[in-house]
């Protein structure tokens, strides 16, 4: 990982009977908010487009495929944006 310059995003547990630490849950929290909204963007397209499965042969139509979803996502997100009036 250092040689590709990665960071760990890993969640730390607890380990039994050993709390973590304060850094670490600050770190945890930092993960989890990337994670989680990565993660309802895909359920998003699994729950109301139908999964994000292609049966495309060719591999510029499930390019096409996978833009039209992220293009649907967009919309609907900026509709509910719009709806809910946040600034």
């Amino acid at each position: 990982m250092r040689k590709f310059k990665l960071k760990d995003r890993v969640i730390k547990r607890n380990v039994k009977g050993k709390k973590i630490s304060k850094w670490q849950d600050t770190i945890n929290r930092k993960n989890s908010k990337t994670r989680v909204r990565v993660e309802h963007i895909f359920g998003f397209c699994e729950q109301s487009l139908s999964g994000m499965f292609s049966r495309a042969v060719d591999f510029a139509r499930n390019a096409a495929f996978n833009t039209h979803t992220c293009m649907v996502y967009n919309m609907c997100r900026y509709e509910q944006i719009l709806r809910l009036g946040t600034n």
